[in-house]
C-alpha cells in the first residue's frame, strides 16, 4: 500500500504534535523495511526535508534509521505497529512516543525508564541517543508536545491491524 503523509484527509501535517510526527516517520520507516519498498523511504524524507530543510531533515531521518535499527537488533519482544495514518496505538509504539517525549522535556530518568521496557539494556543509551537526535529537530522547529492521550493504546502486537518489527 502506498501512502502518503500530506494528502491523510485524518491529518494535517502542518499542524501536528511532535509525538505524531515522530510516530508517523517511525511507522513509515518500518513499513518501508517491512514491504522493501522505498517509495515509503522517499516519503518520510520528502516530507522531513519539506519541513525542516535538507540538513534537519537529513539528521532525523538518520536518527530515526537508527532507531528503527536498535529497535530490530536489540528489541526485548516483538514490536507491535500500526500503519503510518492509523490513529491508535499498539503498547509498544506508546512506550517508544514516551521515550520520545521525555527526551524532548528533559525527563532522562524517564525515557530511560521506557527505553528499558523496549530495549535490552546495551542498546538503552544508543536509543535514547537517536531519539534525543529526533527531538532536538523537531523542538529547533518548534513542533508542539502534546500531553498524552489516555484511551488511545492498543495492547499487545497481535492486535487486529497491527504488524511487528521482527
Amino acid at each position: 500500500m502506498r501512502w502518503s503523509f500530506p494528502h491523510h484527509a485524518a491529518i494535517d501535517p502542518d499542524h501536528v504534535s511532535a509525538q505524531t510526527f515522530f510516530l508517523w516517520c517511525f511507522r513509515g520507516w518500518v513499513q518501508g523495511l517491512r514491504d522493501n519498498n522505498a517509495d515509503q523511504w522517499t516519503a518520510v524524507w520528502n516530507e522531513c526535508a519539506r519541513r525542516f530543510g535538507a540538513a534537519d531533515g537529513r539528521r532525523l531521518v538518520s536518527s530515526l534509521a537508527r532507531c528503527v535499527n536498535l529497535l530490530r537488533r536489540h528489541a526485548l519482544a516483538d514490536f507491535g505497529y500500526h500503519q503510518p495514518c492509523c490513529p491508535l496505538r499498539s503498547a509498544e509504539e506508546h512506550a517508544l512516543v514516551d521515550v520520545f517525549a521525555a527526551t524532548a522535556t528533559g525527563q532522562a530518568r524517564r525515557a530511560v525508564g521506557h527505553a528499558q521496557a523496549l530495549v535490552l539494556p546495551h542498546g538503552v543509551g544508543d536509543m535514547i541517543e537517536a531519539v534525543s537526535q529526533i527531538a532536538l529537530v523537531l523542538g529547533r522547529h518548534n513542533l508542539p508536545l502534546r500531553p498524552a492521550q489516555k484511551g488511545s493504546v492498543v495492547t499487545g502486537a497481535s492486535t487486529a491491524g497491527s504488524a511487528t518489527i521482527h
